[in-house]
């Protein structure tokens, strides 16, 4: 069986005050998308770095296989607000990665949290993200100052033998 190691590097795009629990930090963000092939995977680790702030979050990074659904009610614009989703949206995600506040330390003056053995399992043609703030403590970002950088792998196409 073939597997493909693949690595995302995504700008969180978080930017501007975060004030309490339950903040949308990081708007539906694509990590991998393939239209044409449906495909099991797996998320191995992760690094986040942030700039601008010595405080570092709890961050709750939550994935997801499918965007359509989700699209509307984590967008951009909502950056910054209230984490609000239906269930029916929520029964989706295929898991939860906890960034908490002890996992950053101090590198170059920046905070760098390496998280490893993630073992997230997903399948489909995507994999999703959605990042949700977790501390009462105000912090602020300016733009360009959130980054994560994603491993993962990606199994063979699947086959319909219909």
């Amino acid at each position: 069986m073939e597997i493909d190691i693949k690595e995302s590097y995504i700008d969180l795009g978080a930017s501007g005050s975060f004030t309490s629990v339950n903040q949308i930090f990081s708007a539906l963000k694509t990590i991998y998308f393939e239209p044409s092939a449906s495909r099991s995977g797996r998320v191995i680790d992760a690094t986040m770095v942030l700039s601008g702030s010595t405080n570092p979050p709890t961050l709750d990074l939550l994935f997801f296989p499918v965007s359509s659904s989700l699209s509307s009610s984590i967008s951009s614009s909502l950056q910054s607000q209230q984490f609000s989703m239906s269930f029916a949206q929520m029964a989706n995600c295929v898991g939860r990665v906890r960034v908490l506040g002890s996992d950053f330390q101090n590198v170059g003056g920046h905070m760098v949290a390496n998280l490893y053995n993630l073992n997230l399992t997903f399948q489909g043609n995507g994999l999703y993200l959605i990042g949700v703030y977790q501390t009462s403590s105000a912090v602020t970002y300016t733009a360009n100052s959130t980054y994560l950088n994603i491993g993962y792998e990606l199994g063979q196409n699947k086959q319909t033998l219909f």
